[in-house]
């Protein structure tokens, strides 16, 4: 939900590299803040670095599809729409009102 599948999915399409290392960071931080919303938002944002980190080598390693700077600055337009539609999200975060990702014992009780 909220844009991040449909920006994954462009992101596999030409950054094949990138969506295994935001799926590792996805999992670590939603199993240390056990936030999916934060773990959204960080997935985006690390998208966003490798797309800036391929842009600066030219190319994608796997693919050797070329990547000039509009591609992050498209990936950067992308994270943004990520946030503001997580924006009721991270108000909840400040107000310490968002829900936590319940473990399975809690889910027990």
């Amino acid at each position: 939900g909220k844009s991040v599948a449909t920006g994954a999915g462009f992101a596999f399409a030409y950054l094949p590299l990138s969506i295994p290392i935001a799926v590792i960071a996805f999992v670590t931080i939603l199993f240390t803040t056990r936030y999916v919303s934060v773990g959204s938002i960080g997935s985006a944002v690390i998208i966003l670095i490798t797309s800036i980190i391929f842009a600066i080598i030219g190319y994608d390693p796997i693919t050797n599809y070329p990547l000039t700077i509009y591609f992050p600055i498209f990936i950067f337009l992308s994270a943004v729409v990520v946030c503001i539609r997580h924006s009721a999200n991270i108000k909840r975060l400040i107000n310490g009102t968002e829900a936590k990702m319940k473990t399975k014992k809690e889910k027990d009780l």
